[in-house]
């Protein structure tokens, strides 16, 4: 605002809008309103000429994970984040601004998901930088029973009634051929229900394998023991002392 005496040709400046009289330091500012009053204003009328100024944006993005999830472990490093149900759940998050609309969200997600529980924040960020955030959970099970494979079926004949120890080397052996592996815990030593001693017949043998998780596996063999079908041997007295008797 410049007040000039046109009969001297003096003009001054009291009041500059944007830059300084000096013009050296220019302002980068956006000018919303100019208004001069000749009197004071009320609270009201300074609070009308300030929302007169630009909106400015504080109110951050709304953003709205998905729901928690349990999956089952790949190996005992856990679950990769491209498995199919980990990568439904980070797709599954959502932002909205009330100025800008629908945003994408991002998430400190791993490239592996240990066993156990990993909480997944996502964020959204919209153009005046407010940054809103939510969580959830992503929880990694071993949900998978151990393979256990059994031995092949054993036959063996017993040398009396009573059947055949489990001390006896074959059927030793035969116990000792079952074999277990986990795809978290690795090897186990599989278990088994056999008897003391195996009787003559079949007998079906479990065997079963659990791992740290108590996921159980189980796979059976038989063993079956059959009777001394060896003949009797019948021994032949000297004829010279036999006696017969003729009751009648």
């Amino acid at each position: 605002l410049y007040q000039c005496d046109w009969r001297s040709a003096v003009c001054s400046s009291d009041l500059n809008v944007g830059n300084e009289a000096s013009s050296d330091r220019p302002w980068l500012g956006a000018i919303q309103l100019v208004a001069v009053y000749n009197r004071a204003l009320t609270p009201a009328e300074v609070q009308q000429n300030f929302a007169a100024g630009p909106v400015i944006d504080k109110t951050p993005p709304v953003v709205t994970p998905p729901a928690d999830i349990t999956v089952a472990a790949l190996d005992a490093t856990g679950t990769p984040f491209s498995s199919p149900n980990i990568l439904a759940f980070l797709n599954g998050a959502s932002a909205v601004d009330d100025v800008d609309g629908v945003l994408l969200t991002t998430n400190n997600a791993p490239s592996i998901f240990p066993l156990g529980p990993t909480q997944v924040i996502f964020q959204a960020t919209d153009t005046a930088g407010n940054e809103g955030m939510a969580t959830a959970t992503v929880t990694v099970e071993d949900q998978t029973a151990p393979l256990v494979i059994a031995p092949g079926d054993l036959t063996l004949t017993a040398s009396d009634s009573a059947g055949v120890s489990s001390s006896d080397p074959s059927i030793i052996a035969f116990l000792s051929g079952a074999f277990s592996s986990d795809n978290v815990d690795g090897s186990l030593s599989p278990g088994n229900n056999a008897p003391t001693v195996f009787p003559i017949g079949t007998t079906s043998v479990n065997f079963v394998a659990t791992d740290n998780a108590g996921n159980e596996g189980v796979a059976g063999a038989t063993v079956t023991i059959l009777g001394d079908d060896t003949p009797p041997v019948v021994a032949i007295v000297d004829p010279t002392v036999l006696s017969f008797f003729n009751s009648g």
